[in-house]
């Protein structure tokens, strides 16, 4: 095990209202060898720097790992895909957003997990509505010589 992460925003709407309170203060950063990577879930990400989970570019992360279950609905491709572009913006990092397919109770999860470099231009993206594997060779390098925003 390499560090415990404490989710930072709880989702408060809708069928995601939940009763527990967050106990996270900032993403989880990690260091293999020379990458160094974020950690986060689900609605953590969709919050820019600035605020207490997001202080600033933590530790020089070149890839922000986002684990969600983020449930479908119409016309939310479009505004995920937009909100993750600009998180990748702010980051000035790769962002790979892993989000859970299938059906739980009165839930559908629509997959389409994807991998946005850090000028927000998607590079990847996994199938919808389907389990799918998506691999992605990324150039590290090109995050660490492009200076942040």
């Amino acid at each position: 095990m390499v560090g415990t992460y404490h989710k930072v925003y709880l989702p408060n709407y809708g069928v995601l209202m939940k009763t527990a309170t967050s106990g996270g203060k900032r993403i989880l950063v990690c260091e293999r060898e020379e990458t160094v990577f974020g950690v986060n879930i689900c609605e953590d990400i969709w919050y820019p720097w600035g605020s207490d989970a997001h202080p600033g570019p933590q530790g020089g992360a070149q890839i922000i790992v986002n684990i969600s279950s983020s449930p479908y609905h119409a016309g939310k491709w479009d505004f995920r895909q937009k909100m993750l572009s600009t998180r990748a913006w702010d980051y000035a990092a790769i962002v790979a957003y892993v989000n859970l397919v299938g059906g739980q109770d009165e839930l559908v999860f629509d997959g389409g997990s994807m991998v946005l470099d850090q000028r927000g231009q998607l590079i990847a993206m996994a199938k919808v509505f389907a389990e799918d594997l998506l691999v992605v060779d990324l150039n590290l390098d090109d995050v660490l010589s492009e200076p942040p925003p």
